[in-house]
């Protein structure tokens, strides 16, 4: 399929539907260099454009790898984002700092890793609402005044936190989770494009919490997903059975469902996924080409489940 493009609102970008995500997983040495820089290079040829990151993932790694990359390629046709607040993250491991110094300072590291004079997106990482200050705001603003960042905005699934900040000018683009497990969520993209901003969506495969497949590991990866969800996700498990459904229709793919859900809203700009193979980033695209009968969506729609455990 041709990849399909929509404007971020908000801003001049235009991003492919579909995001890859260049996470800490991505960027560990079980994961050697060239294969990660090569599934990059597989996404672009393939017409993903949109590239998300964290200055933390994998202490810093991650934006290293992601920078090889674009330096490859003309800067200009790709979209990077990344996230500051977060320091020395290590599986789930960090510290937070979000003052004006250490976000500046992040900023500066991250565009030395990236290799690259500005940052397309840069995200808050997962702040508290008490972490946020008129002083940090400030010096977002002279970030993008100074044209080392294009957009600034918010990456958080705290739906009160989301809802508190959308207002405010120097955050243009929020990026939350928003999957099948999470359609209520709906309600607040809403509100962020009636203030003509922009939104992204992380985790749309819902982890496959939906389906079987997660008790079924058949790699490192799968293996790690599975202890972690039993771990830390056990209630939002026991939850998404009432969605198994959308795994079992005839013909139809259970990542075709969860895809094509969080794109069936208008004001999601991208769906963003992480991967360590070739064929799931083929995958994901040909799940697009699927039709899924609205009546899906719907009572999708219609089964509210809890954001928290």
């Amino acid at each position: 399929m041709n990849m399909q493009y929509r404007k971020l609102r908000g801003t001049d970008l235009k991003l492919s539907v579909l995001g890859m995500g260049c996470s800490s997983f991505w960027a560990l040495k079980s994961t050697p260099e060239e294969t990660a820089i090569s599934l990059l290079q597989h996404a672009y040829d393939k017409g993903i454009n949109f590239f998300d990151t964290g200055s933390s993932y994998a202490d810093g790694n991650a934006e290293r790898r992601l920078g090889k990359f674009i330096n490859s390629i003309e800067r200009s046709s790709v979209v990077v984002s990344t996230k500051a607040g977060t320091k020395q993250a290590s599986m789930g491991n960090a510290t937070k700092d979000f003052s004006p110094k250490a976000i500046r300072e992040s900023v500066a590291e991250s565009l030395e890793r990236l290799n690259t004079e500005y940052i397309d997106i840069l995200f808050l990482h997962s702040p508290k609402l008490d972490e946020l200050s008129s002083e940090l705001f400030n010096e977002i603003e002279k970030l993008i005044d100074e044209g080392k960042i294009r957009f600034a905005g918010v990456h958080s699934s705290d739906k009160v936190v989301v809802d508190t900040v959308k207002s405010i000018d120097c955050f243009t683009v929020f990026l939350s989770d928003f999957n099948l497990t999470r359609a209520s969520f709906e309600t607040t993209i809403n509100d962020i494009a009636n203030l003509n901003k922009g939104f992204i969506a992380a985790t749309p495969l819902a982890q496959m919490l939906f389906t079987n497949k997660i008790f079924f590991p058949t790699s490192k990866k799968d293996f790690w997903y599975l202890a972690r969800a039993l771990k830390n996700r056990r209630k939002q498990l026991i939850n998404s059975f009432k969605l198994r459904f959308a795994s079992q229709l005839p013909n139809i793919p259970a990542e075709a469902v969860a895809l094509n859900f969080a794109l069936d809203n208008k004001h999601v700009s991208s769906a963003i996924f992480g991967t360590t193979q070739h064929k799931n980033i083929d995958k994901n695209i040909e799940a697009l080409t699927f039709s899924i009968p609205q009546e899906v969506f719907n009572k999708i729609r219609r089964i509210k489940l809890p954001f928290r455990e």
